[in-house]
């Protein structure tokens, strides 16, 4: 593990106990409107939108890499590094919970990662997307209750550790069904609607109308 790589190991940390900060420094200023509205946006900025800022900044730097790399090997993980920025949000799912029951709110939120979302996509409570970057997301796009979509995965091979990294695609008009799971790699052709329980594994493709 690199230094780099310990450092950002800290980072989750870091990122609650700043908030948890500037969450007190409000509380202080209760008496004060203008100074509680100050805090209370200082909190809200380094809770929500600190993150994505320093994962633009992390990838313009050490660009995260797709297809299959090392984990093993000494170098730095770019997707380490942003994985680790991303995981107070995967760690406490309510705080996306929050976002997602705004209208519009949690798409923008994604897009500010780097994912490409479009219009009118209904996010239930409950969606987890673990790689915020890695996402493309057509219009009119609805997803069912605690779909899962993660754009990575690990495996061992030969006493190497090894991480595959590609992106989800789903395109416009799709309804996604209830607990389904997407893994990295697939795409979901437009108009398509998954039924309850659908596993998209590695790199499939789902075309026509999978529900019928």
């Amino acid at each position: 593990m690199t230094l780099l790589s310990r450092i950002l190991l800290f980072f989750p940390l870091f990122h609650a106990l700043l908030t948890g900060v500037c969450a007190v420094m409000a509380l202080r200023e209760l008496g004060s409107p203008v100074g509680f509205g100050f805090w209370i946006g200082v909190t809200l900025f380094t809770l929500y939108l600190l993150p994505p800022l320093l994962f633009r900044l992390h990838n313009a730097v050490y660009p995260l890499k797709r297809g299959i790399t090392s984990l093993s090997e000494k170098g730095y993980s770019s997707w380490w590094g942003g994985h680790q920025i991303q995981l107070l949000f995967i760690a406490f799912p309510a705080l996306e919970t929050f976002l997602r029951i705004i209208p519009g709110v949690y798409s923008a939120w994604l897009r500010l990662w780097g994912s490409k979302i479009g219009k009118r996509v209904y996010w239930t409570p409950s969606v987890q997307l673990v790689d915020r970057s890695l996402a493309e997301v057509g219009d009119n796009v609805t997803f069912g209750h605690e779909v899962d979509i993660c754009a990575h995965v690990v495996t061992r091979k030969k006493g190497s550790v090894r991480l595959l990294v590609s992106g989800v695609s789903i395109g416009s008009g799709c309804l996604i069904g209830a607990r389904t799971r997407l893994g990295p790699g697939v795409v979901v052709h437009p108009s398509v609607d998954l039924p309850y329980n659908t596993e998209g594994w590695i790199n499939q493709e789902f075309k026509g109308v999978a529900g019928e």
